[in-house]
């Protein structure tokens, strides 16, 4: 395995790194019907789950980034048993937190933020994630939120919840055009592949 600096967070990651939807297949949910899990199916089918990501630890991957809360609750309970949470990076991603926000008053933005980062660190059952991540930035996009949730981030960085800030998104464009407009993420993740050559 070879390792590479994650773009301005000085963390050295492997090349390969381990998402969630994969290992999630064998939970007992559809790729329709992210978060309903049926826990005792779920604790039942987590050993092989925890083979998985034995395996990708052994192969030199120590970075993870889980999305939905049932692969955060996996990788917590896979890191758990293995013991490895010391050698590991983790980020978590925040979904639709834009959405949620247009949805609620200005009074809530901070509560929304801070109930998705406790939800998602109990889940890894850690008190410290490496990275925060937005996912789809572009999606109900205004300044004001991204102001708003950046210094909600700014703040969890200080009481030591999180350690750097990351976006993620299938659109290239719109990303880096934020980070010129803002330089507000030290990482950020799009895709790129044979087919997809965009970014």
């Amino acid at each position: 395995m070879r390792y590479r600096v994650l773009g301005r967070t000085g963390l050295k990651v492997s090349e390969l790194g381990v998402g969630g939807h994969e290992y999630r297949r064998p939970l007992p949910t559809t790729l329709g019907r992210w978060g309903e899990v049926d826990m005792e199916k779920f604790v039942r089918t987590q050993p092989e789950r925890t083979r998985l990501i034995k395996r990708a630890i052994d192969a030199g991957a120590n970075y993870f980034d889980p999305t939905h809360i049932e692969e955060v609750k996996s990788l917590g309970s896979a890191l758990k048993e293995l013991g490895v949470k010391e050698d590991t990076h983790v980020s978590i991603m925040i979904l639709g937190l834009f959405g949620k926000m247009a949805e609620s008053s200005r009074s809530k933005w901070r509560q929304i933020i801070i109930d998705d980062v406790e939800e998602k660190l109990k889940s890894l059952q850690m008190d410290y994630a490496d990275i925060l991540t937005i996912l789809f930035p572009e999606r109900n996009y205004s300044p004001e939120r991204l102001t708003a949730a950046l210094e909600v981030f700014s703040e969890l960085k200080e009481e030591g919840g999180i350690g750097f800030f990351g976006a993620s998104t299938h659109e290239p464009r719109f990303l880096a055009e934020l980070m010129r407009r803002h330089d507000c993420f030290d990482m950020v993740m799009v895709r790129y592949n044979y087919h997809l050559q965009e970014a």
